[in-house]
C-alpha cells in the first residue's frame, strides 16, 4: 500500500509538473503576442497621428492663403470703386464749368449785338441753363445709381465668397472633430479587446486548474476507497484468525483517520486561499478598468500606459497585495492630476486665444477701431484669468509633486518650468500688445475722419 502511494504521488508530482510547464509555455506565448499586437498598434497610431498632423498644416496653410486673398482682393476693390467715383465727379465737374464758360461767353457776345432783346434772351438763357442743369443733375443721379448699385452687387459677391470660404473651412473643422472621435474610438476598443483576451485567457486557466484538481481528488477518493475495500476484508480475514492483532489494526486506523483529517484541513486552507485570491484578482481587475477610465480621461502618452502595465501585468495571475496598492497609487495620483490638468487645458487654451487677439489685430491695423476696442478689452480679461490659473497651478503642482514623488509633466516638459519661462516674455508682450491696440485705435479714428 506504501508504493502504491508513493507512485500515486508520483504521478500527481509529475502531472503538476507538467501542467505548469504547459502553464508557463502559454504564459509566455501570451506575452510575446501581446507585445506584438502592442507594437502594431503603436505603429498604427504614430502613422495615423503623422497623417492627420500633415493634413492639418496643409489645410491650416491652405486657408491662410485663402484668408490673405480675400483680404487683398477686398481692399483693391473698394480703392478702385472709390477712384472710379471721384473720377467720374471730376468729370462732371469739368463738364459742367465747360458749359458754364460757353453760356456766359455767349452772353457776353449776344449782349452788345442783341442789347434790344437782352431780357427776353437772358430770359430764355436762364430757362435753357435751368432746363440743361436739371438734365445733367437727372444724368448725373442715374449715373451715381448705377455705379452704387455696381458697387453693392460687387460687395455681395465678395460677402458671398467669404461665406463660401468660411462654410468650407467649417466642413474641415467638422472632419478633423470625426477622425479624432473615430481615432479615439480605435483606442477605446483596443484597450477594450487586451481586457477581454486577459479576461478570457484567465478563465481558461482557472477552468482548466480546476478541472485538473477536481480530477486528481477523484482519483485519490477511488485510490482510498479501493484501499479501505482491501483493507476491510483483510481485517475480517485477520479478525477470524488472530485476534490479538485487533488492537494494531485499530492503531492503524486512528492513523489513517488522522491522515484523513489533515489531508481535509488542508484542502479547506487551499480553498480559502483560492478565495482570496479570486477576490483579489476582482479587485486588481476593477482598479484595472478604472485606472484605464482616467488614462483616456487625462489622454496619457501611450508610452506611460504601456511602461506601467508592463511592470504590473506579470504577477496578474496570482494575488499579490504589493500590485493591488501599485494600483491603487496609480489611481490617487491620475485623480489628484485631473484637476490640475483641467486648469492646465483651460490655461493653454486663453494662450491660444490671446495669439489669435495678437494676430488679428496686427492684421486689421487701424482698419477696424470698435473692434480693436473689443479685442483689448476681451485681452485684458483674459490676462486676468491667466494669472489667477497661473497662481492657483504654482500653489498646486509643488503640492501634487511633493505628494507623489513625480514631476507634472505636459507635453513631455516641466510645466512649472514653462510657466516660469513664459513670465520673463509675458511683460513685454503685454506692454506690445498695448501700445498696438492704441495705436490702432488712433489710427481708425483718423482713418474715419477721411472716410468717403
Amino acid at each position: 500500500m506504501q508504493e502504491a502511494k508513493e507512485a500515486f504521488n508520483k504521478e500527481v508530482a509529475q502531472t503538476k509538473s507538467a501542467l505548469n510547464q504547459r502553464v508557463g509555455e502559454l504564459e509566455m506565448s501570451r506575452i510575446e503576442y501581446e507585445e506584438l499586437i502592442r507594437g502594431k498598434y503603436e505603429k498604427l497610431m504614430a502613422e495615423m497621428q503623422a497623417k492627420l498632423d500633415a493634413a492639418l498644416d496643409d489645410r491650416i496653410r491652405q486657408e491662410e492663403v485663402i484668408r490673405q486673398q480675400l483680404q487683398r482682393e477686398k481692399v483693391d476693390y473698394e480703392l478702385d470703386v472709390r477712384e472710379k467715383f471721384n473720377k467720374l465727379i471730376e468729370e462732371k465737374d469739368a463738364q459742367l464749368n465747360e458749359l458754364l464758360k460757353e453760356r456766359e461767353s455767349r452772353l457776353l457776345e449776344d449782349d452788345d449785338k442783341r442789347s434790344h432783346q437782352l431780357m427776353a434772351q437772358a430770359r430764355d438763357l436762364e430757362e435753357q441753363r435751368i432746363e440743361h442743369e436739371q438734365e445733367l443733375r437727372h444724368r448725373y443721379e442715374r449715373q451715381f445709381d448705377d455705379v452704387r448699385d455696381a458697387a453693392k452687387q460687387q460687395i455681395i459677391e465678395a460677402q458671398k465668397r467669404m461665406e463660401e470660404a468660411r462654410m468650407k473651412q467649417e466642413e474641415v473643422e467638422k472632419q478633423m472633430a470625426r477622425l479624432e472621435i473615430q481615432m479615439r474610438g480605435m483606442k477605446h476598443s483596443m484597450d477594450l479587446w487586451k481586457l477581454d483576451y486577459h479576461k478570457t485567457t484567465t478563465q481558461k486557466f482557472q477552468k482548466m486548474m480546476a478541472e485538473v484538481e477536481l480530477r486528481a481528488k477523484k482519483e485519490m477518493e477511488e485510490f482510498a476507497r479501493a484501499q479501505l475495500e482491501n483493507e476491510e476484508k483483510r481485517l475480517a480475514e485477520e479478525l477470524k484468525r488472530r485476534e490479538h492483532t485487533l488492537r494494531k489494526v485499530q492503531a492503524s486506523d486512528e492513523q489513517d483517520q488522522d491522515r484523513a483529517f489533515q489531508h481535509q484541513q488542508d484542502l479547506i486552507l487551499k480553498d480559502q486561499e483560492e478565495k482570496a485570491r479570486k477576490e483579489g484578482l476582482q479587485k486588481l481587475h476593477a482598479y484595472k478598468a478604472r485606472v484605464i477610465e482616467l488614462w483616456q480621461a487625462l489622454e496619457t502618452n501611450p508610452a506611460e500606459r504601456f511602461q506601467f502595465m508592463w511592470n504590473a501585468t506579470n504577477n496578474t495571475t496570482t494575488y499579490d497585495p504589493k500590485l493591488l496598492d501599485e494600483f491603487q497609487s496609480e489611481i490617487n495620483r491620475l485623480s489628484d492630476q485631473l484637476p490640475l490638468m483641467e486648469c492646465v487645458h483651460r490655461r493653454e487654451f486663453i494662450k491660444q486665444r490671446l495669439s489669435e487677439l495678437d494676430r488679428r489685430s496686427s492684421q486689421m491695423y487701424g482698419s477696424d477701431p470698435s473692434r480693436s476696442i473689443r479685442d483689448e478689452k476681451q485681452r485684458k480679461e483674459l490676462e486676468r484669468e491667466i494669472r489667477r490659473l497661473t497662481d492657483e497651478l504654482k500653489q498646486s503642482v509643488p503640492k501634487f509633486e511633493f505628494k507623489h514623488g513625480r514631476e507634472f509633466v505636459y507635453k513631455g516638459s516641466s510645466y512649472l518650468e514653462v510657466m516660469n519661462g513664459e513670465n520673463a516674455t509675458a511683460a513685454g508682450g503685454r506692454k506690445a500688445s498695448s501700445r498696438l491696440g492704441a495705436a490702432a485705435t488712433s489710427a481708425g479714428g483718423l482713418s474715419s475722419t477721411t472716410h468717403w
